[in-house]
């Protein structure tokens, strides 16, 4: 049971992976490579006392799980051929000879065994089991039939219910929430405006912000607050005075200016800087995530030309992750205003200050999981680690001081502190203040909104297909009274009732609101143009949590237009470094407490699924399933196959093609599809994510037509046209396969529903539809896809995706009739969500990339 440390030298990093033991115990080959989801890397001996390593192959050949041969003359490992597909390769250790000893079309590259006289060898293609001569190349199957039985968590997931017009909601997501420096007051962005109350208070209204107003930050004297607003991509910096509601612009930077951070003294402002502008040349000319730290004078005119700011570098290097995916950092002053701390997500937790000189100074580390950094009083950070509130001595000289200690074993999240020491922070029963002799106070939920309530409505000679499969036969008449379908008739059997608007049809067909299963609101404007295109329902499966939460309750409250949201909010790896993350948008519970606490923020956040996408090690994967569904979440994720996760209670899989990592689930066998019918399971593909990907990298003019370029901000055109063209060919790649694993799918029985995960493209899900009648589903079958099943896969089935007495009135009446070609989808003649008429033209004219306010 003795455990020692291999010290590895002369490797380029100390990241190592795969190690194996050659047969006389002397060696150990292993690979070396800096990215945890790489590829491979080149294979290295070390001596199994540890000492100087020694390259095995090139640069040019990056090998995964290395295997001796039984004699140690040849090392079998695996790599990719010349089109990027896994095959087994076989090194003579005396000659250096490398050879490729198969061409299967899909080589799970996890495991390569021996056999005792090192003549053959053993392997896993194309779902079955193989084994190849060393010298002749002979390969035979070896065939096999298991049967598998197992025990499924089969607990219940609560459904999804929608708010109900009329009734009175609390606000619980946000755009931006600050204590202020005396601990008394709290400045709030919800229901697109800035609110201001002091502790205890009820929330009172500034200022009306424009959409896409996030983040906040106090002045020292509390008079103004400083927030970021614009289009995504094109951020600008504002302050406004909390008494007169006057607003002042503080930057006009090209591309995004964010995380704003006021200095102690008055004279400063920090910010981070993404330098990207609206982008007249494709990114991959000059392609960078680059983020700088930059300061600027409090008070004067808007800055507008960098050669204005201090620029104190690069932060790129110091964050792993892109800071506009799940890095919420924003920069912190220490207290004497001369110098910022910036905390690293590097996988070590270092922690260093920055001078306005540009001196870089390293103070320690914390946990590399820790989240939400902030100063607080008589020398301390606090910071959260696994959902849970820590505490740690720092000196601004002598830095992080002795270990951290835990405040608290509740949930916390989205933490802001005061110079006094108190700390404000989002738990399960809402927004909880700490105060510095370590008393609570819980402030609940202050802000609440009131659902609006349609007029009745009334549409009359529609054809109806229902979203079940079901097509209704002759015209029909449609009663909507509160949002609700209330009555349907062959027409001219319902009279209007007084109040009521009447649609007439005409005879055009009509069906279900469509329902994108899988998406990600990093843009603010996303909703909006999702509605426009007939989304009347979206999934988001990971942006900025509270954000997302903060988007639904002002759809809810209509003071915003969009497709209504059912969300998860953020992604989850556990058992995945960094441990004990707790992000906006990416967590990685290391433990079975870490893992209530997350859910726990969840369902305070009033979240209705859990998305774990990937996962470190198979157990806690497993346990964050069962957790979830415990909890009475569904839960799926890019890796839903393992057996431990169905049996766990698994609920479906999110995207085919080469979405989990280097276990291959890109080409799915008819075992796996046994597997899912069996459990019950569902899958949402996102072929549109390829196939809208590859039409852009082969005709970049693509983001500027009507359906993407109306509502095209300039961080998603950034994003859409990041990609190079010469990966157009790896990504049919993709495409092909993801085609295949669909159609096998739903060719044996496994309910398979639309989702598209690029959000830039609000037409994407019309793709969706008509990628799946080319794999041979038929118009009406397509259609449930992205209705009834759609609905079924957000567990918000009875609520919505068909066209019923009961249900909301989510309806597109269509010029003309999809059941004779689908791309009618596409050919809106009027859009209904929840009883209330849409005017599309006006969410173009409003919202719209030229019109934005």
């Amino acid at each position: 049971g003795e455990a020692r440390k291999l010290d590895v030298d002369s490797v380029p990093s100390d990241y190592v992976r795969d190690p194996a033991w050659s047969p006389d115990g002397q060696w150990i080959v292993l690979a070396n490579t800096y990215r945890l989801n790489a590829a491979g890397a080149p294979l290295w001996e070390v001596p199994s006392r540890g000492g100087i390593a020694r390259r095995v192959t090139a640069d040019t050949v990056p090998a995964l799980h290395p295997a001796y041969s039984p004699d140690g003359k040849h090392i079998a490992f695996f790599s990719q051929d010349s089109i990027g597909q896994y095959q087994m390769f076989v090194l003579d250790r005396a000659g250096q000879q490398l050879t490729q000893l198969t061409s299967h079309r899909d080589v799970a590259a996890r495991r390569v065994r021996w056999s005792p006289d090192g003549e053959w060898l053993y392997y896993s293609a194309d779902g079955r089991l193989w084994r190849t001569h060393l010298r002749d190349r002979l390969k035979q199957e070896i065939p096999f039939r298991a049967v598998v039985r197992l025990d499924r968590n089969s607990a219940p997931v609560h459904p999804v219910q929608f708010a109900n017009p009329g009734s009175t909601l609390p606000a619980r997501g946000n755009m931006g929430l600050a204590l202020s420096p005396s601990g008394t007051q709290v400045a709030l962005i919800a229901l697109n405006r800035l609110w201001v109350f002091s502790v205890g208070a009820q929330p009172k209204e500034v200022v009306k912000l424009p959409l896409g107003a996030y983040g906040a930050a106090w002045s020292p004297d509390e008079t103004t607050v400083l927030w970021s607003g614009g289009p995504a991509g094109g951020e600008d910096l504002y302050a406004t005075d909390i008494t007169t509601g006057h607003t002042r612009q503080i930057t006009a930077l090209p591309g995004r200016e964010d995380r704003p951070a006021w200095s102690p003294d008055g004279k400063w402002i920090a910010f981070l800087h993404w330098e990207w502008p609206e982008v007249a040349d494709p990114p991959w000319q000059g392609f960078a995530y680059d983020t700088y730290l930059r300061v600027i004078p409090a008070k004067g005119p808007p800055v507008s030309k960098v050669s204005e700011t201090i620029d104190l570098g690069d932060l790129d290097y110091r964050y792993t992750a892109d800071l506009y995916d799940w890095c919420q950092e924003a920069p912190r002053w220490v207290p004497g205003s001369d110098r910022l701390l910036v905390f690293a997500y590097d996988g070590r937790g270092e922690v260093t200050t920055i001078s306005l000189a540009g001196e870089d100074r390293p103070v320690g580390s914390l946990p590399p999981g820790a989240s939400f950094v902030h100063f607080a009083a008589h020398g301390a950070l606090v910071f959260v680690e696994g959902n849970a509130l820590w505490r740690v001595r720092f000196d601004p000289d002598s830095g992080v001081v002795g270990e951290p200690e835990a405040l608290s074993d509740e949930a916390a999240f989205d933490v802001s502190t005061s110079r006094d020491g108190a700390i404000l922070y989002l738990s399960e029963d809402g927004y909880v203040l700490r105060r510095p002799n370590g008393s609570v106070q819980r402030l609940g939920w202050p802000l609440t909104f009131e659902v609006p309530t349609p007029e009745p409505l009334l549409v009359r000679n529609a054809r109806v297909i229902v979203g079940n499969g079901e097509v209704l036969s002759g015209l029909r008449d449609i009663r909507v009274d509160a949002g609700r379908i209330t009555a349907i008739a062959p027409s001219g059997r319902l009279a209007p009732e007084a109040s009521s608007r009447v649609v007439d049809a005409g005879g055009r067909t009509v069906m279900p609101g469509l329902i994108d299963a899988h998406s990600h609101l990093d843009d603010e404007v996303s909703p909006v143009a999702l509605l426009y295109h007939g989304i009347t329902t979206v999934r988001d499966m990971g942006a900025e949590l509270t954000r997302v939460a903060g988007m639904r309750d002002a759809i809810d409250a209509g003071v915003r237009p969009g497709a209504r949201v059912v969300f998860g909010g953020v992604r989850i790896n556990p058992g995945q470094p960094p441990d004990g993350l707790s992000g906006q948008s990416l967590q990685s519970p290391s433990d079975p407490e870490a893992m209530q606490r997350t859910l726990a923020v969840l369902e305070a956040l009033g979240a209705n699924s859990v998305k774990m996408r990937l996962y470190g090690r198979l157990g806690p994967g497993a346990a964050m399933v069962r957790a979830s569904r415990d909890a009475g979440f569904p839960i799926s994720g890019h890796c839903a196959q393992e057996l431990a996760f169905v049996a766990a209670g698994m609920s479906g899989k999110e995207h085919l093609g080469p979405s989990c990592g280097v276990r291959s689930d890109d080409v799915l066998y008819d075992d796996v599809a046994q597997l899912f019918r069996a459990a019950g399971m569902w899958v949402v593909p996102t072929l549109s994510d390829w196939s809208a990907q590859i039409a852009i990298m082969e005709d970049t003019t693509r983001v500027h037509g009507a359906g993407i370029g109306g509502f095209l901000t300039p961080y998603g055109h950034f994003w859409l046209l990041r990609i190079r063209p010469s990966s157009a060919r790896r990504y049919h790649s993709y495409l092909d396969r993801a085609r295949a694993a669909t159609k096998g799918l739903y060719q044996r029985g496994v309910r398979v529903a639309t989702g598209t995960d690029i959000p830039w493209i609000p037409t994407a899900i019309h793709t969706e539809v008509e990628e799946f009648v080319a794999l041979g589903m038929t118009p009406l079958e397509a259609i449930t896809a992205a209705t009834a099943d759609a609905a079924l896969v957000l567990a918000a089935d009875g609520e919505i995706g068909s066209i019923e007495e009961g249900k909301w009135a989510d309806l597109v009446i269509l010029d003309a009739d999809p059941l004779e070609d689908i791309r009618n989808t596409r050919k809106i003649w009027m859009l209904i969500k929840g009883g209330e008429v849409v005017d599309r033209e006006a969410l173009l004219a409003q919202y719209g990339a030229r019109n934005r306010n």
